[in-house]
């Protein structure tokens, strides 16, 4: 209840909080973040049942949290009603609500009796109440992708996804990694789509997966690696990694024997990035703390790890091929991350969409002429990527498009030749890639 408040109130990360919560064993972890998550995912459908429910508005924030927490199992879960009334009435008295505590027996006996039906004012409205998200969002699929589509996406981000785990082939072989899985008990099956990954089917608790601390796996969503793909890296080529953090694709372009540059603006970031790297047994990547926006920086060499540590680029000359994985609103990776439905706005994505074309303007000015730059996201709204993508060919008739067919297949491409993978089509996250080509 109390990350829910918390979330709630600030909007923050409830991974994060749930880190903080101490005392709780992995089955009791688990429970909370299904419930967690699940209020969270459905906010925009239980909060309308609310003003059928209550006489007055804005309730007190913990009455709120026990409300939308208790409609959720009723609603979604089907959980006993009884069990589920008197928890809730019990949670109010826990949090010394005081009359309140009737107020929450009053309205949630209320909606078992009543049941009431909401009322939607038009399609996008309707769609919005019944799978819980923003009108923005809705509205954006519809126009992009159509009705069908779109109620498919919607649907996925509100389910659970699968773990996937991708092999580590500098550390270990495939059957080291099934002996372990069958000697856990684990539940899996190989993707037949992407290489090396593998759906985990069993939750894990992700401390005791020994592989996992060896660097001989790696947590990873599949559809980051297609990006990589359509990069298609190759030894000794000289390939810029502009927004690097947390690592996965510097991995994967590094293990194909590119020599990689890997540039994050955030310290905190570029830690999490440097200790991937170490323990997948990554070595030789340059390590960039800094702006990609803004060089050169001061050089700066740690001795004591076998990745190179520093602010400034190795060199001021040519890259063979730059990845623009530029931040994003992330709406592809909803159903991992909930919060971002109702954190990120439509003027999140005008903005995001503006900052990644400053990023393609500085990368045009260091790849080579016959270099490559792979633009990619993890959301799926116009302004973040194909405006992006119309508005820098037109300045720039010195690149041209290439087809992303070759690396990846028709059935991931649009028209254009771009990369458009829905979210749960391949039971992954959404993502977007396209593929420039600098004229010779």
């Amino acid at each position: 209840m109390k990350i829910l408040c918390e979330w709630l109130e600030v909007c923050g990360d409830p991974k994060s909080t749930l880190r903080g919560v101490t005392g709780l064993s992995a089955q009791d972890r688990a429970l909370v973040w299904e419930l967690v998550v699940g209020t969270i995912k459905k906010k925009e459908r239980l909060e309308r049942f609310l003003p059928l429910l209550l006489e007055k508005e804005n309730p007190p924030l913990v009455l709120k949290a026990i409300l939308l927490l208790s409609l959720f199992q009723l609603e979604e879960k089907k959980w006993p009603e009884y069990a589920v009334v008197n928890e809730a009435v019990g949670l109010a008295k826990s949090f010394r609500l005081g009359k309140l505590a009737g107020v929450v027996n009053a309205c949630l006996r209320k909606f078992l009796r009543e049941r009431p039906p909401l009322q939607f004012t038009d399609a996008v409205d309707e769609l919005a109440g019944t799978y819980s998200y923003p009108e923005w969002v809705v509205q954006e699929w519809l126009t992009l992708f159509g009705r069908e589509k779109t109620i498919q996406m919607l649907a996925w981000g509100n389910g659970a996804p699968p773990l996937y785990v991708r092999l580590n082939r500098l550390k270990t072989e495939e059957g080291e990694f099934f002996s372990f899985l069958s000697k856990q008990k684990f539940e899996w099956k190989r993707s037949e789509r992407f290489l090396n990954f593998y759906k985990i089917k069993k939750e894990i608790p992700l401390e005791d997966f020994e592989l996992l601390r060896e660097g001989k796996g790696y947590i990873q969503d599949p559809s980051t690696s297609l990006a990589v793909r359509v990069l298609d890296p190759h030894p000794n080529e000289e390939i810029l990694d502009a927004c690097a953090a947390p690592g996965g694709k510097t991995a994967l372009m590094a293990e194909a024997g590119a020599k990689i540059t890997a540039v994050e603006k955030s310290a905190r970031r570029m830690k999490v990035l440097s200790a991937n790297l170490k323990r997948l047994g990554i070595k030789g990547v340059h390590l960039i703390t800094g702006d990609f926006l803004n060089h050169p920086f001061k050089q700066n060499f740690d001795p004591s790890t076998s990745l190179r540590v520093s602010d400034s680029t190795r060199n001021r000359g040519a890259f063979d091929k730059i990845l623009l994985d530029v931040p994003c609103t992330g709406l592809g990776t909803v159903a991992r991350h909930p919060e971002l439905r109702w954190e990120k706005k439509k003027e999140d994505a005008v903005r995001l969409g503006a900052q990644a074309q400053a990023f393609l303007e500085r990368a045009a000015g260091l790849v080579k002429p016959g270099g490559i730059i792979v633009y990619s996201t993890c959301t799926l709204t116009a302004e973040e990527n194909w405006d992006v993508i119309e508005k820098f060919l037109t300045g720039h008739p010195e690149f041209e498009l290439e087809s992303s067919e070759r690396w990846v297949g028709r059935e991931f491409c649009d028209r254009s030749g771009n990369v458009v993978l829905l979210p749960g089509v391949c039971e992954t996250d959404g993502v977007f890639v396209c593929r420039l080509r600098r004229r010779v």
